[in-house]
């Protein structure tokens, strides 16, 4: 009887081990490229009219992205490139970017404020399925989904 119970403790302890409040930081970001799929007011809110919506929805898939390497990022909105360096935090969901060169000034809203939101962005959400990154007063949000 006590072998049984032995057997069950052993075979538990592997669920027990797993468990990590640090998200994998490497899975989710470290050679991956995210493609914006929204910017959001809220969960339920737009911040783009439908027409920029649709221009984000039906661009190219070197539009409106961030790749993320080491300690770098690059990006690009509809017709500008950006870059600089990111840092992260996997316990605490944070992130920040510091850009490299001078930032660009788009003329489009949806790359306007992918812009504004990257460079006030203090938190993070998501798994390698989908990325949420935040401002910092919290009061928009992008959505990503992987390209790779």
């Amino acid at each position: 009887m006590k072998l049984k119970y032995w057997i069950m403790g052993l075979l538990m302890l592997p669920l027990l081990v797993a468990c990590n409040d640090e998200d994998d930081i490497d899975a989710i970001f470290m050679g991956r490229t995210w493609k914006l799929s929204r910017i959001m007011l809220n969960k339920s809110t737009s911040a783009l009219s439908p027409e920029e919506q649709e221009k984000v929805s039906k661009s190219a898939d070197n539009c409106f992205i961030v790749s993320f390497s080491g300690e770098s990022f690059s990006g690009r909105t509809l017709n500008e490139t950006f870059g600089g360096t990111w840092t992260v935090d996997g316990k605490n969901q944070a992130i920040s970017f510091t850009f490299k060169g001078n930032i660009p000034h788009p003329t489009d809203m949806a790359s306007q404020k992918m812009l504004e939101i990257l460079q006030n962005a203090n938190k993070y959400g998501g798994d390698t399925r989908n990325l949420e990154i935040r401002r910092a007063d919290d009061s928009s949000f992008l959505l990503f989904y992987p390209l790779n």
